[in-house]
């Protein structure tokens, strides 16, 4: 803060002072004026030198200013709420002054906006931001008194150094006059007399001269500068008068007590519902699992006995049908046999049944030549024997294959003949 206030200025205009006499005395810029008044005697060097300073200081000053008015359009809050905001969101609105550039931050309306949204969030309330900014609107015109202490100092010393430097001159003169009335020169010693008082009211005219042109450029920048600090009271209440919720006044002072005592209860009562919840949460918990290990064991228990019981059950279940199955299988068996057997007696009937085609073949050509010879009625007799010798080897015959009756052989001789 001290090299930016008085460092810089000082460094800069001594360099600046330091380049003046530079190009003055080595001839660069050829100005007999010039040099009769900035380097005719040591008091004008210093003279001229503060005034160096004087300027740089200026110049850092109009710099300044020309940063602050180029952020005043871009240093801007979020839109006020139609129910106004209430004095929690005060730190939201502190973090969108801490986002803005450094140049921003640290202008009059960006410190002044950041000071009072900070008291407010502090105090918790914004009762009182009014006084808050008036006395931040005060402070920043002691600040900007402040800003110019050292070019008022030298403004104020130039002169003094030029009234000094007149009356060393006229020391010198009256001095050096009567040394050379003791030698009897009086007219040289006039002129010498003139020639020094010259000099020493030439350094009055140059200090003079310098601190009216500092005094006329403080008036511009110190000008300027008021133009800005009132730009910056007129945007620090469009931003923040009004924004904020109020709960008193000065006409009922107490309403922000009560106010703060139902937000203490408020806060204990949430924090007692809190804790309480956190008691019933870990009571829940603690039943949940004892529910859950209950429910587990219960689990297991009725699965063993389902799983008993299902086990009897269906080895109950599956007895007859085993029984059943295994009758099934004893009379597919006895069936099989019974197949089997019926089988052979129908192959042993097939075998039968084509002795008895041949047999009938034969007795056929018997009976033709029986008829022939006239023998018929032994021969059906013979037959019918033979018929019966075969009926009791076969077990019977059906009856579709009856043996033939005596009439019929009558029949068959009446038709033979």
């Amino acid at each position: 803060m001290i090299m930016g206030s008085l460092g810089w200025p000082i460094c800069i205009g001594t360099f600046l002072g330091i380049g003046f006499y530079a190009i003055l005395l080595k001839g660069s810029l050829e100005a007999p004026l010039l040099e009769r008044y900035f380097a005719s005697h040591p008091v004008a060097y210093v003279a001229t030198m503060m005034f160096f300073i004087g300027l740089a200081a200026l110049l850092f000053r109009a710099l300044n200013l020309a940063g602050q008015f180029f952020w005043l359009g871009k240093t801007r809050l979020s839109p006020i709420p139609s129910g106004r905001q209430p004095v929690s969101e005060a730190g939201p609105l502190l973090s969108e002054i801490q986002a803005l550039p450094a140049g921003a931050q640290h202008g009059y309306l960006g410190s002044r906006l950041g000071q009072a949204i900070d008291s407010v969030r502090r105090n918790g309330s914004a009762d009182g931001l009014d006084d808050d900014l008036k006395y931040l609107s005060d402070m920043d015109a002691d600040r900007q008194h402040d800003a110019y202490s050292l070019v008022r100092i030298i403004i104020w010393a130039t002169p003094m150094l030029g009234f000094l430097g007149t009356v060393i001159g006229i020391t010198q003169a009256l001095g050096d006059l009567a040394t050379r009335q003791l030698g009897g020169d009086l007219q040289v010693a006039m002129q010498g007399l003139l020639s020094g008082l010259y000099v020493a009211f030439d350094t009055t005219a140059l200090a003079l001269s310098l601190s009216i042109l500092l005094m006329f450029l403080q008036f511009l920048v110190e000008r300027c500068e008021t133009q800005l600090l009132s730009v910056v009271d007129r945007r620090t209440d469009s931003e923040l008068v009004g924004r904020f919720q109020q709960a008193g006044s000065a006409h009922d002072p107490h309403l922000v007590s009560v106010e703060r005592m139902c937000s203490a209860v408020i806060d204990a009562s949430e924090q007692l519902v809190e804790r309480q919840s956190e008691l019933w949460q870990r009571s829940m918990d603690e039943v949940s699992k004892k529910w859950e290990k209950v429910g587990k064991q219960t689990g297991e228990s009725l699965a063993d006995a389902l799983q008993g019981s299902l086990a009897k059950e269906a080895h109950q279940q599956w007895e007859p049908v085993q029984e059943a199955i295994d009758q099934n299988g004893e009379q597919l068996l006895t069936l099989q046999s019974s197949l089997s057997r019926q089988l052979e007696k129908l192959e042993q009937l097939m075998a039968s049944t084509a002795d008895v085609v041949q047999l009938e073949t034969v007795l056929q050509d018997n009976l033709e030549q029986l008829v022939d010879a006239g023998h018929f009625e032994q021969a059906v007799t013979s037959l019918s024997a033979a018929i019966q010798l075969l009926v009791t080897r076969l077990g019977g015959l059906p009856a579709s294959r009856a043996l033939p009756q005596k009439g019929d052989g009558q029949k068959a001789d009446e038709r033979a003949a």
